[in-house]
């Protein structure tokens, strides 16, 4: 799956969440690296998201448990795992709320909370039920994750490490 057509994907799930409506029922979702070289496919029916490469039979190693939305970098070595709700938090979250997840073929690498990103919550766009805590997740041209908060300002992460650049 190319960027932009990613994009389009999760801005189409963002208008909705936005619009506090409850979110779909779960689904098998399949998402690439953006050299479609690796996939991440993430199933309700076993709780599992496996990686996978191109041409290679049989999963690479896998995530336990089925997850909304996802990033696979070009390498296959790492998975960003979103937050289940997509871009937005109950009101009553903690700023302690991760938010996007870092995984490795060993497991959970780094959580960035809620807090990592804003000091409180009056700095997140306030809905009827809940705050939105991000416009876009993506992998950029350099391979860092980019969070767009609210305010149009952009944090980057080192997907290796979860560290924030």
């Amino acid at each position: 799956m190319n960027r932009k057509l990613l994009l389009v994907y999760l801005a189409c799930f963002a208008g909705t969440a936005l619009a506090d409506a409850p979110l779909p029922p779960p689904t098998k979702t399949v998402v690439c690296s953006h050299s479609g070289e690796f996939c991440a496919a993430s199933d309700p029916g076993t709780q599992m998201t496996s990686i996978t490469r191109r041409g290679v039979p049989g999963p690479l190693w896998a995530i336990p448990g089925w997850q909304r939305w996802l990033i696979v970098t070009d390498d296959g070595q790492r998975v960003v795992i979103g937050y289940g709700g997509l871009n937005l938090v109950p009101k009553e979250a903690p700023l302690s709320t991760p938010v996007p997840l870092f995984y490795g073929p060993a497991g959970l690498i780094k959580s960035v909370t809620l807090g990592d990103l804003y000091r409180s919550t009056a700095e997140m766009t306030e809905t009827v039920s809940h705050y939105q805590w991000e416009q876009a997740v993506y992998l950029d041209a350099a391979g860092q994750l980019v969070v767009e908060r609210v305010d149009g300002s952009r944090v980057a992460f080192d997907p290796n490490n979860g560290a924030r650049l």
